[in-house]
């Protein structure tokens, strides 16, 4: 409930702001590349106990998925804005093991994705340049889960494959977070080019606190995601 609050304080707070100083308006689109992969003190705690295992290598294994985002740029001041976006990316996580069973090479691979649309609002600090612009992004996120989970299990013994895949329903749909980033601009007239990177952190989770993921069972504080995307897009001035 905390984080429903502060992001509702923070966002009318920075519309309001943006609504009374507004100077120029950009709108654009953008998409590319999202890694992301699970993390949490827990988290990392239960990889580091599984590593532990003799025999066995065991590491935090990323999904890598795809996004996108349309924004609205609402200048405060002449290198200052603020930027709404909605977009959608695929996140999720899981871990990696391998090791040597009675003489055979077995790896295991499980990972958890979702689908999120996800509402940002950034600041954005321009540093101009002569062929555009720098620029930083800060700003919280809500991200909502759409539809089921899914999953996918992989296990390959001395090369021979075998896998599995399937859904589920996570037990929170509504996440909330942090983002943070920086891209390039180039001016191109009424069109700009850009590129961006940018890292988003949730504080809450898709599961409750005992959760069975990659069919071991443990009890925990779930893990959050973390997630780092590389977009390019276009964006138009008014």
């Amino acid at each position: 409930m905390k984080y429903r609050v502060l992001f509702a304080a923070v966002v009318l707070s920075m519309f309001a702001v943006g609504i009374v100083t507004a100077q120029d308006i950009n709108v654009g689109v953008k998409g590319g590349a999202v890694a992301s992969l699970y993390g949490g003190s827990d988290w990392n705690d239960f990889i580091s106990d599984l590593d532990d295992i003799e025999g066995v290598d065991v590491r935090n294994e990323p999904y890598v998925g795809f996004g996108g985002s349309l924004f609205l740029e609402i200048g405060l001041m002449p290198n200052l804005s603020i930027q709404p976006e909605i977009g959608f990316a695929r996140r999720g996580g899981g871990f990696m093991a391998e090791g040597e069973f009675e003489g055979e090479s077995e790896k295991f691979t499980a990972l958890d994705y979702f689908d999120m649309i996800d509402i940002p609002l950034f600041l954005k600090p321009k540093l101009p340049l002569g062929f555009g612009a720098v620029y930083g992004l800060l700003g919280p996120q809500m991200s909502l889960i759409v539809g089921d989970g899914m999953y996918e299990l992989e296990l390959e013994v001395n090369g021979e494959t075998d896998s599995a895949s399937g859904t589920f329903t996570p037990d929170n749909t509504l996440l909330f977070g942090a983002a943070a980033g920086a891209g390039i601009t180039v001016d191109l007239g009424p069109v700009n080019v850009l590129f961006d990177l940018v890292y988003f952190r949730t504080f809450t989770s898709p599961f409750e606190e005992e959760e069975e993921i990659g069919g071991i069972e443990e009890t925990f504080d779930p893990p959050i995601i973390n997630s780092f995307s590389g977009y390019a897009g276009l964006s138009l001035s008014f």
